[in-house]
């Protein structure tokens, strides 16, 4: 008897993603994180929005926890149909967050802002983060299948193989 394969087509719904969205470093605008001022960040653990590239975009929310050495971890799931763009190796992250105090230093090479007082306000998944030792892996994804209605699958294909089993 022939082999009958019957195949159905999904569409990507959802991704969940984690990795580290801040660690004590000097960020491309020239912030600095102290392992201090990311210790005492605020606002871990609350559901904050998640949007694309910074902008009005939400698509979807994010967690914040203090990671080991003096380390900021996230878990966002991404509910919209940019989940299906998401690429590790590609994107990234990028905080963000309203600062309580800031402190500017300037040398020969540059001025830089000692940041004091984070509170994240949500994240960025970008391909362009600030702070450069940020992570985005994919840990889960979710597909939505067509309804299946009386006994028929309107976008389902069939396939034969033509080598029996016996």
């Amino acid at each position: 008897m022939p082999k009958v394969i019957i195949e159905s087509f999904g569409k990507l719904t959802g991704r969940v993603i984690e990795g580290i969205a801040l660690t004590p470093a000097v960020s491309l605008n020239h912030n600095i994180y102290s392992a201090e001022a990311i210790d005492n960040a605020k606002n871990l653990g609350v559901i904050l929005p998640a949007n694309w590239e910074h902008t009005e975009e939400i698509v979807g929310d994010v967690t914040y926890s203090l990671g080991p050495n003096h380390s900021i971890l996230y878990r966002a799931e991404v509910k919209t149909e940019r989940a299906s763009e998401l690429k590790e190796g590609i994107h990234k992250v990028s905080i963000e967050a309203n600062i309580d105090e800031i402190v500017e230093s300037c040398n020969r090479k540059g001025c830089y802002n000692l940041v004091d007082g984070i509170t994240f306000e949500g994240i960025g998944i970008t391909v362009n983060p600030g702070v450069q030792t940020t992570t985005l892996n994919i840990v889960e994804s979710f597909q939505d299948w067509d309804v299946i209605e009386n006994g028929h699958c309107k976008k389902c294909t069939i396939s034969i193989n033509e080598e029996s089993n016996d």
